[in-house]
């Protein structure tokens, strides 16, 4: 009823006693949809999502002992190298080619030989009897990313615009989580019994990782991502109207497909893209360039046992997980070439520590806010997002990733042959390239791109 009508005098409530009301609900009404987009998840995204969680969880368990398993075979520096040079390169080349097999072939089918090809890989590494062998399972481990265009593929046909952030996010979490558990556990159970129980562990949950696969729906090269939601209503449409959909589907993927070559090359010419992709080339080498001598310096140098460079992974991983949320959201807020610069400057500070201290609560800080670097991918994925035109979004993150690939095969090389000079070189060398990369992000991209990414 209007105030004027009945009353003569209204008595005009409080702000404070109307706005308090109307907070508490909107605090209500959040909190409900928040329950309610959780308890809608779909059964294949927590398919995915345990998938992701028990996958992590088995590669955590030996990820941080691998290069003192290696030492242990008689692999040297230039061959611990190798090993994981070799493993980068094939990761970086398996990329472009499972984009192809996720627009071509059942994505469930596609996950499924993934999963397949990587999980015999901890066994190879329990059994080896010389470093020889952990190539052979490294191979196989990394040529099985070929199937993650289609995991990511699969996972968009239950995203909407209003629930994609989430989905993705929710779905990330799982892998992130199980880094925190299984290092801590991995070390502990390698300090009880032997690192070939580790591995046997692994395989367990790598196999139990697949298992969770099986229970996904079908997912067909044709589908619509968004069509989920509506099949259940299509059931009553006439057989032609369905024949001419699948038709014009046909011709849809077949003019896509005759567009791949010029959209690469495309890409290769736009300057925003080769410049960022050139300077995160930097930033993935100076992160990457002592990561795999890492748990061999705490072992060597440090005299750390299985169990305490464990619990350092686990709490970098927690600062990973941590520092990549807030980092993340800063860069929505600022400009992001500045958080990723900032991401490496909190790097560069772990490493400074590490080296001039060996107390285990003083180096558990340095690795807590080491997971700063974790943060540097997500954000340049999503500078490459920004930058990248409608519907080229997928071959943009394929070559951006194919680019810094070759980048993050180079830098074991470089990591190996700075060691073999001293053990603490690699690290003295990242602690030297930080603030270049520092200052580059913050005063060449703040000038030739920054500007260019507001503006989109």
């Amino acid at each position: 009823m209007h105030p004027s009508q009945g009353i003569s005098e209204p008595s005009v409530p409080s702000v404070q006693s109307v706005a308090k009301p109307y907070i508490a609900l909107h605090k209500t009404e959040k909190k409900n949809k928040r329950a309610k987009s959780f308890l809608s998840i779909h059964k294949d995204v927590w398919l995915l999502a345990l998938s992701l969680f028990t996958w992590g969880f088995g590669l955590g368990l030996y990820n941080n002992i691998f290069s003192i398993v290696a030492e242990s075979l008689g692999a040297k520096e230039g061959e611990i190298a190798f090993i994981f040079s070799v493993s980068f390169i094939i990761s970086t080349l398996s990329y472009i080619p499972g984009g192809i097999f996720a627009d071509n072939y059942n994505k469930k089918l596609v996950l499924l030989i993934g999963w397949a090809i990587g999980t015999p890989s901890a066994l190879i590494f329990a059994f080896a009897q010389s470093w020889h062998w952990l190539v052979l399972g490294q191979l196989l481990y990394y040529v099985s990313n070929f199937c993650m265009p289609a995991f990511w593929a699969h996972l968009l046909r239950f995203c909407d615009k209003h629930n994609a952030g989430f989905t993705y996010s929710f779905t990330s979490s799982a892998f992130s989580l199980s880094m925190i558990i299984s290092p801590a556990i991995g070390g502990v159970l390698a300090e009880i019994f032997e690192t070939r129980f580790v591995f046997i562990v692994s395989f367990v949950s790598f196999f139990i990782s697949t298992l969770f696969l099986f229970g996904l729906e079908n997912s067909n090269s044709m589908e619509n991502p968004n069509s989920k939601t509506s099949s259940n209503t299509s059931h009553n449409l006439q057989n032609d109207a369905k024949n001419v959909q699948n038709t014009n589907r046909i011709e849809k993927q077949s003019q896509k497909k005759s567009k791949l070559n010029f959209e690469y090359f495309k890409l290769l010419s736009e300057r925003r893209f080769i410049a960022f992709s050139f300077i995160f080339c930097i930033v993935t080498i100076v992160i990457n360039l002592s990561k795999p001598y890492l748990p061999l310096f705490l072992w060597s140098e440090y005299k750390f046992n299985y169990a305490q460079i464990g619990l350092l992974s686990a709490i970098s991983g927690l600062g990973a997980v941590t520092l990549q949320i807030a980092l993340g959201r800063l860069s929505d807020r600022k400009d992001k070439y500045h958080s990723i610069a900032l991401s490496v400057l909190i790097f560069g500070i772990s490493y400074i520590i590490l080296v001039f201290s060996r107390d285990f609560i003083v180096l558990a800080f340095a690795f807590f806010i080491m997971g700063a670097a974790n943060a540097t991918s997500s954000i340049a994925n999503s500078i490459i997002g920004m930058q990248s035109n409608q519907g080229s979004e997928g071959k943009a993150f394929a070559l951006f990733n194919t680019i810094t690939g070759i980048a993050l095969s180079i830098s074991p090389f470089l990591g190996g042959f700075l060691y073999s000079q001293g053990i603490f070189m690699p690290f003295y060398v990242t602690i030297f390239l930080v603030p270049f990369v520092f200052f580059s992000l913050f005063l060449i991209c703040d000038n030739t791109m920054s500007r260019d990414s507001r503006d989109m």
